[in-house]
């Protein structure tokens, strides 16, 4: 029925009216025929039935009665605000509400919201009146209608009546509930004037209730002033305490301390207040604690502990509450259950009452029974309830019982780091800074932060301590981070006002990073760390100098440290003061010095090795000799391993002709030199980037050696060592054996000592007898460099007095074009006069001629195996021989003669014949048949080279010789050259077991012969190794003919319809169980059967290294399919199936077609981790190239914003609907309400641990 609106008949068809008139005999009388006068009845028939609800017939004439009603006026509108909420007077909550929902539910959102009106009257309601006059239930559908109309507006979440309070507390108690109301409107300020006056008014009337004076106290903590001392009289006499007023009383105790520390972090374990004196105004609360305890909620439980940790009164009703809390509540009571929120704030305090001073730890059982619990509800914690529970944990010494973070925290951390403040950073890092995953997932979010010019943060405590911290751990973006501090500070230094100890972790942390900062910033932190240094504590004051050290700050004076050092403390500085000018550092030395003298006293291994090292580097040889002699011998010095590049310089140095060459040698006690020259004295350090410092001001040139390098060189250099360092860098671009001795030569004779020293001992001198010598040259006359002993006149050669013999020698020495080296079978440098002649003189006439020039070297080495750094293979020399006998070189390069391979063969066979013979390891360049059929031919000469022969000399080449002859490298090569075992030399006095062979007697057994057959059979073997590998990649199929039977699973608890991801794992798991049971049957069986056939078998078929590859290649499993798991930030995972052989590119197509509209156009990407590594999507490159066969977990993120820069919900869902229909029911779970990611991304909204709302019962 419709009906139309009038005045009048609503009068007359009112029930009041109708009982009225029912009552009075006349108004019946009148009342019966004007009713049936006036009223008029229609009747509509409906052609047609229709089931609508209620609110679904709304939906469809909403839009037409809206747009009527604010045609016709606006003033019902008006009219209708002015009556819920007069200008003046007290606000009916009632009305505002029938107000507001009347409006959802006819009008609904539109423009007219926007009314001035309108908005002025509901500010007045719920803002300034802060919720006076309505009910929760008022409040609460009040809140409800706004979100329906659209309107933004704070509306109180507790109702405070119109009714005048009864005694003065509960007036205190409405004003303070009033302002905490208000308090999230903006600008809102707290006058603490107005409290105090009413905490006084309180105390002159009657006493409130004891539920009245524990909302004031706890409302006093709420807005966050202290009023301890003006409290603690209404405190004191509470009566009928009851658990929940105990508990609102400790919190907003608590709350109040909290507001009043200087400290804004709870999480720092250095600066641990004491209890306070205020605190004794709620002893009466803490005397009541035995009897109320067993009557806490698992909400007023938490709180109360809290409040106990953050007054710092650690007692036994603490440690019983903690053990009230790992206990498992007893079923059928959840009120008795802890949140994930409350478990954080208990996990906290547990953790601060073991670091603190009055505290203790918890038992063993609490601690165990608290970790449990912690690490089950960690997903479901919010991300400062996150910092909280990790902080608490870590002071418990629970996150490294395994040696490796729990992968729940290593989960949270990764959920939670975009969410994080830098207060939360340093709070996690604290603990978990030598974690890499942690470290990989912290130091890019903290780069960007502080790299970002947008809205980089501000300057806290909490910044050099995160720095520090990820200094310490294994980043990946060490330089990255450097830089970012270096441009944060640039632009913000100026302004801020960091402490003493800030400036000194920021060095610290530039140390760690190997980075020299800039030099204007450098010298502001110094300034800032020299003002408090001689207060530090001795850890930070060692830090500090340590740092100054490692950044070679050299002649930087360090005021002395006031406190008292432990001698490891001495120890370090001792090391620093090598490079820093340490007041005071004479005492410590002495103090150092003299734990020689004290077995007890003695500093442990890492102290003893820096004590030394600073005393050698000082010149205190006598007192670090002392020291080294206290500790057991090879337990100071650095840990030996040889490395290739050792061993490869050290062989180059013996092709020099330098003796007495050794590598990882002990040196001082406690360092292991590189490369020792020992008759020369000479120490080769090789230098990679760990050595030198990256500079702000290099550019990338980094040139400036780290401080434990300097300290090493002038350790070495008190000892009498001449250190020369050798880049890493430089040594692996030369390219030949040539350059490598080149650049050794430069190196090494840059020191004219070096030089004398090498003459006089070609001469036949030891070097003591030298000493004299180059002390007069080099200390005396200051000629220390080669280019300075070049310059001389003959005058001044005279004037210098040497030996004429030795004169001659240094002077041929030092304007030759080459360098007279003998390298003999005794590793030991010979005088060239001196050298035995060993073999036969004579030359066949076939064989190239070479002269007996004295300038020539005199090699006679031999040696039987090639080192394990030799350049070729002898599979090698085989396939060089072939292309030297079918002519294949290179376009422009001269092909070999039909005398190439014969007159190879003979040089080879020459040398085996007489190895000794060092004319016979010596061509002439010049020599017209060698020239002719090898020296033309670029492949012949690299064959050459392959066997360990050189140019010499490397300026100007006039022959090539072989400096040491491997015996079985020639042995190969006389093979390859296609010479057979009957036609190889018998080399005399050698025993060559490369010859040796097992057969009938009178048999002599061939060789291979490099056959066309045989090339045609090892090319065709080759090919077919190559798809054998391509077969193993594909599977051999072909991209895109995969059906890709997508499947989505959930995360967690099961779905209707959804299976779970770990379900799935876990039977997956199962069946590759039963595989490998197989497998090692398999294995057992083949393992007897290669047994049987070796002991059955009289002679065994040689396989070559590629028959073995093969084998092992068509032993393993060829998968023609794989499984690819793409993980969601909301927890679900989509299961695709793809060909080995597709590409990245088609993964990314496929994801992309099952994504929801929404973040189809977002910029998302795929990628792995730990560490974090973003999959191309243009990528052409195969499946299996990126090791994602037969099955890989990677996961799905985004930027965050659209391609059109709208903002998108990083909630979810991610998926298709469509996709996810078939899984999910309506309404599932998984959408209802905000999800807790699981994988990526942070929640949004989150509270502390220590600011949990109290709410209505």
């Amino acid at each position: 029925m419709l009906f139309k609106f009038y005045h009048s008949a609503r009068f007359i068809r009112d029930r009041t009216t109708m009982s009225l008139m029912a009552l009075s005999l006349i108004g019946l009388v009148w009342y019966v025929p004007y009713t049936w006068i006036k009223s008029k009845r229609k009747s509509v028939v409906a052609k047609f039935r229709v089931k609508m609800s209620g609110d679904g017939y709304w939906r469809l004439i909403r839009e037409k009665v809206n747009a009527m009603a604010l045609q016709a006026s606006s003033t019902p509108l008006r009219r209708a605000v002015e009556i819920a909420v007069p200008p003046k007077g007290p606000v009916r909550g009632a009305l505002v509400h029938a107000m507001l929902t009347g409006l959802a539910h006819s009008l609904g959102p539109g423009p007219w919201t926007e009314d001035e009106r309108f908005q002025s009257a509901l500010k007045r309601a719920f803002v300034d009146n802060g919720g006076r006059g309505f009910s929760q239930l008022e409040l609460s559908e009040s809140r409800e209608a706004l979100k329906q109309l659209g309107v933004a507006m704070a509306v109180p979440t507790t109702a405070v009546s119109w009714r005048r309070p009864s005694t003065p507390t509960r007036m205190a108690v409405h004003e303070i509930t009033t302002l905490i109301n208000r308090s999230g409107a903006e600008g809102f300020t707290v006058d603490r004037a107005n409290l105090v006056r009413l905490v006084v008014n309180a105390l002159d009337g009657p006493k409130g209730s004891s539920r009245d004076v524990a909302t004031l106290v706890w409302g006093c903590g709420k807005l966050g002033v202290d009023l301890r001392e003006e409290l603690t009289p209404l405190v004191g006499p509470m009566a009928q305490l009851s658990s929940k007023d105990a508990a609102m009383v400790l919190w907003g105790w608590a709350k109040m301390a909290s507001s009043a520390s200087s400290s804004s972090s709870l999480q720092d374990t250095g600066e641990v207040d004491e209890p306070s004196s205020q605190d004794s105004g709620i002893s009466r609360i803490l005397e009541e604690l035995p009897r109320i305890r067993s009557s806490f909620t698992g909400v007023e439980l938490a709180n109360v502990i809290w409040a106990l940790a953050r007054l710092r009164l650690f007692t036994p009703m603490f440690t019983t509450l903690l053990v009230q809390a790992a206990d498992p509540p007893p079923p059928g009571d959840p009120a008795a259950v802890i949140s994930p929120t409350g478990m954080s704030s208990i996990t906290w305090a547990a953790g601060l009452a073991r670091v603190s001073s009055g505290g203790e730890a918890p038992p063993l059982e609490v601690t165990k029974g608290l970790y449990h619990m912690t690490i089950s509800s960690l997903h479901s914690m919010d991300p400062p309830c996150v910092v909280s529970a990790i902080w608490g944990l870590g002071s418990l010494g629970m996150l490294h019982t395994t040696g490796a973070l729990p992968y729940q925290v290593v989960m949270a951390i990764e959920d939670s780091a975009t969410a994080f403040d830098m207060d939360n950073l340093k709070s996690v890092l604290q603990f978990t800074w030598m974690d890499p995953s942690v470290t990989a997932c912290l130091g890019p979010e903290v780069v960007y932060r502080l790299a970002s010019s947008t809205q980089p943060p501000t300057w806290t405590r909490s910044i050099p301590q995160i720095c520090l911290y990820l200094s310490r751990g294994a980043l990946q973006t060490a330089v990255e981070l450097a830089q970012a501090m270096q441009s944060y500070l640039d632009r913000h230094l100026t302004g801020i006002a960091p402490s003493s100890v800030d400036a000194a972790r920021m060095v610290a942390a530039f140390s760690n990073l190997s980075y020299l900062p800039a030099a204007s910033t450098m010298a502001k932190l110094r300034a800032l760390a020299e003002d408090g240094a001689s207060s530090f504590y001795p850890n930070t004051y060692c830090m500090y100098a340590i740092a100054l050290a490692q950044l070679n700050q050299a002649g930087y004076q360090l005021p002395a440290c006031e406190e008292h050092l432990t001698i490891g403390q001495a120890c370090s500085l001792v090391w620093a003061g090598a490079v820093v000018l340490i007041q005071g550092i004479e005492a410590i030395i002495g103090r150092v010095v003299a734990t020689t003298t004290k077995e007890d006293e003695r500093p442990s291994l890492p102290f003893a090795r820096q004590a030394i090292a600073g005393l050698w580097a000082r010149g205190m040889a006598d007192e670090a000799r002392r020291l080294v002699s206290m500790y057991p011998a090879g337990t100071l010095s650095e840990n030996p391993g040889s490395s290739s590049l050792h061993a490869d310089i050290s062989q180059t140095l013996r092709l020099m002709g330098y003796g007495s060459v050794r590598d990882e040698v002990e040196v001082c006690g406690v360092y292991r030199a590189d490369v020792v020259i020992g008759d020369l004295s000479i120490v080769i350090e090789c230098d990679g980037d760990v050595h030198y410092l990256h500079s702000a001001a290099a550019a990338g040139n980094n040139h400036i050696l780290i401080g434990s390098s300097v300290i090493k060189d002038k350790a070495l250099a008190q000892a009498g060592w001449k250190v020369v360092r050798v880049s890493v860098t430089a040594w692996k671009n030369c390219k030949d054996a040539a350059a490598k001795q080149a650049m050794l030569r430069r190196l090494l004779d840059r020191s004219s000592s070096s030089s004398s020293r090498q003459v006089g001992k070609e001469m036949g001198r030891t070097p003591e007898q030298m000493k004299s010598i180059v002390n007069k040259v080099v200390n005396e006359a200051w000629f220390d460099t080669i280019d300075s002993l070049r310059a001389l006149g003959p005058e001044e050669w005279t004037d210098l007095k040497l030996p004429k013999r030795l004169e001659m020698a240094l002077q041929a020495r030092l304007f030759s074009t080459t360098t007279t080296t003998t390298i003999n079978t005794s590793r030991t440098v010979q005088p060239a006069a001196a050298t035995s002649q060993s073999g036969s003189s004579r030359q066949s006439p076939s064989t190239p001629a070479s002269t007996g020039d004295p300038a020539q070297p005199e090699f006679t080495e031999v040696q039987m195996m090639p080192p394990a750094t030799f350049l070729q293979s002898a599979d090698n020399l085989f396939d060089m021989a072939r292309k030297i006998n079918t002519g294949s070189s290179a376009e422009g390069d001269e092909a070999g003669s039909a005398d190439t391979l014969p007159l190879l063969l003979q040089i080879v066979d020459n040398i085996l014949a007489q190895p000794s013979n060092p004319k016979r390891r010596r061509i002439r360049l010049r020599n017209q048949k060698f020239s002719t059929a090898v020296g033309g031919c670029k492949d012949a000469m690299e064959f050459l080279k392959s066997l360990g022969f050189h140019l010499y000399p490397p300026q100007d080449p006039q022959y090539v010789a072989c400096p040491v002859v491997y015996i079985s490298r020639f042995t190969d090569a006389h093979y390859a050259l296609g010479g057979t075992k009957a036609s190889l030399p018998n080399t005399p006095g050698v025993f060559n077991p490369f010859v040796s062979s097992i057969g009938a007697a009178g048999q002599v057994a061939s060789a291979p012969r490099l056959t066309e057959k045989g090339l045609a059979e090892k090319e065709a073997f080759a090919k077919e190794l190559e798809q054998q590998k391509l077969l193993l990649k594909t599977g051999g199929t072909k991209p895109g003919t995969m059906d890709l039977n997508p499947k989505v699973f959930r995360q967690g608890s099961a779905t209707a319809g959804m299976p779970r991801i770990e379900d799935v794992v876990k039977e997956l798991n199962g069946r590759s169980e039963l595989l490998d049971q197989d497998d090692d049957f398999e294995l057992i069986k083949a393992q007897l059967s290669s047994i049987k056939d070796s002991l059955t078998s009289a002679d065994r078929a040689f396989q070559s290294r590629e028959k073995k590859e093969m084998d092992k290649l068509k032993s393993r499993t060829i998968h023609t399919a794989c499984v690819i798991r793409v993980a969601f930030p909301d927890r679900l995972v989509l299961q695709l199936q793809f060909r080995p052989a597709d590409t990245l590119a088609s993964l990314h197509d496929a994801v992309g077609k099952f994504l929801s509209p929404e973040y189809k156009e977002t910029e998302w990407y795929l990628y792995q981790t730990p560490p974090m590594h973003k999959i191309d999507r243009s990528s052409k490159r195969m499946l299996a190239d990126e090791d994602l066969v037969p099955s890989a977990l990677i996961r799905w993120g985004f930027e965050g914003l659209s391609n059109g820069g709208v903002s998108v919900t990083e909630q979810g869902p991610f998926l298709d609907d469509k996709m996810v229909a078939a899984w999910l029911e309506p309404r599932s779970p998984l959408y209802d309400g905000p999800i807790r990611r699981f994988l990526i991304g942070a929640p949004t909204g989150a509270r502390g641990p220590c600011s949990s709302r109290w709410r209505d019962e």
